[in-house]
């Protein structure tokens, strides 16, 4: 791949950019990769790098190795860059579950479109939710008015959230005049019962992390899983009590 050292490229005055071509250290990270992906696939996510000043480079190679080695999906917050990797981790992932169609720059292009769309659906969505009204409940604690805040809310046997008065199906964008609020906000911002530790629920988090790869892999069952009390018992013996206060 020594013609990603020499390939020009256009590029713009951003503060994401330079006129470098692909950094050294970033390319020997990709390195990690090139036996793990196809060499048609490993030179459009090399040419992702491109444009990208070195510092861009060496973060976003190591996110894709991450994703390709450990399937590690993370994003750096830059639209530039997390737009870049959106678009790697679908095409590593189609390349991976051996799809009839090639990965070619069209295909690309039709990824880009698709995040694109997402983009603006999910910020359009934003914009509805910011807009719904605001209540106050009894403890002075702003609550959005919406079917997620809403008592009449459920959820059906496939997880799905239902209203009871409609029947329908809906999300934290739908609201009616039917709007009621649900229990749990109305008591938001009241003090009571006791704080667990911070220690006490990475513990729980770390544990169920270990069971859930012991499954995938097959060595354990999810009956042999332990309990919450069981949980407890086990920090309590090692660590003290699980409260803050």
């Amino acid at each position: 791949m020594e013609g990603c050292f020499k390939k020009n490229v256009k590029t713009t005055v951003e503060n994401l950019s330079d006129e470098q071509q692909m950094d050294e250290r970033a390319f020997l990270i990709m390195e990690c990769i090139k036996r793990k992906v196809s060499p048609t696939l490993f030179n459009m996510l090399c040419e992702m790098l491109y444009g990208f000043r070195k510092e861009v480079q060496q973060k976003t190679a190591t996110n894709l190795r991450n994703f390709v080695c450990s399937k590690v999906a993370t994003t750096t917050g830059v639209l530039a860059v997390d737009t870049a990797l959106e678009i790697s981790y679908v095409l590593i992932g189609a390349e991976r579950k051996q799809v009839q169609r090639p990965i070619t720059n069209s295909l690309l292009a039709s990824k880009l479109i698709e995040y694109q769309q997402r983009k603006t659906q999910k910020e359009a969505r934003e914009q509805i939710k910011l807009e719904l009204p605001r209540v106050k409940n009894p403890c002075g604690i702003e609550i959005r008015k919406s079917c997620t805040t809403c008592m009449h809310r459920f959820e059906d046997d496939e997880e799905c959230q239902m209203c009871k008065l409609t029947g329908v199906s809906v999300d934290g964008i739908d609201l009616c005049s039917g709007w009621k609020m649900a229990e749990g906000y109305q008591q938001a911002g009241r003090k009571r019962g006791k704080i667990k530790k911070k220690e006490y629920l990475m513990f729980v988090q770390m544990q169920r992390e270990q069971e859930h790869k012991a499954i995938k892999q097959g060595i354990l069952k999810e009956e042999e899983c332990k309990t919450s009390e069981e949980l407890r018992a086990m920090y309590e013996e090692e660590f003290g009590n699980i409260y803050e206060n």
